[in-house]
């Protein structure tokens, strides 16, 4: 399996499929330092696997940095809104 996003590269592959891996690895230039093996964050998810090879993919870290938003009733008109209200009147107008 491989990801990718922009210039970041995500794969997985069954044992005995790493030299394919390590084709891409060698045709991208990708440098052995910034190789991550286990549980891995990428693009925002946390990537893990379990023991019998099953995939796990979460976002809580992202989902704890979202904050609620707040909302009141009454607003008055944006600007735009009364732009059109404007427009709608004068186009009334016209037709008088």
């Amino acid at each position: 399996m491989l990801g990718t996003h922009v210039d970041d590269l995500l794969f997985a592959a069954k044992p005995g499929y790493e030299h394919y891996v390590r084709k891409i690895q060698e045709a991208f230039q990708v440098e052995d330092g910034k190789i991550s093996e286990g549980d891995v964050r990428f693009c925002g998810r946390e990537i893990s696997q379990d023991d019998k090879g099953n995939i796990k993919v979460t976002c809580k870290a992202t989902a704890e940095k979202i904050e609620p938003i707040n909302y009141r009733t009454g607003i008055k008109k944006t600007e735009c809104q009364r732009m059109k209200q404007r427009s709608h009147n004068y186009d009334q107008l016209l037709v008088l």
